[in-house]
């Protein structure tokens, strides 16, 4: 795993043990924000990233968790 993933999974980790508000919501904003950077990068590269998660098991788990939550 690249260096930058591994920071992603230490804060996602983090976030999960987090007690504060405050550091919870800006842990989500930064999230929001790499997502719409990876969105940009991925449009660039005609969607190879997408293309490739698709097919895994953690995209269909979290449409499964939307799916459950908006119920």
């Amino acid at each position: 795993m690249t260096a930058e993933w591994d920071i992603v999974q230490q804060f996602l980790t983090k976030i999960g043990e987090l007690k504060d508000p405050e550091y919870y919501s800006d842990a989500l904003r930064f999230m929001k924000a790499l997502i719409s950077d990876i969105h940009d990068i991925d449009h660039r590269m005609d969607q190879r990233v997408s293309n490739a998660l698709f097919k895994q098991r953690s995209l269909k788990d979290i449409e499964d968790f939307m799916k459950r939550v908006k119920k």
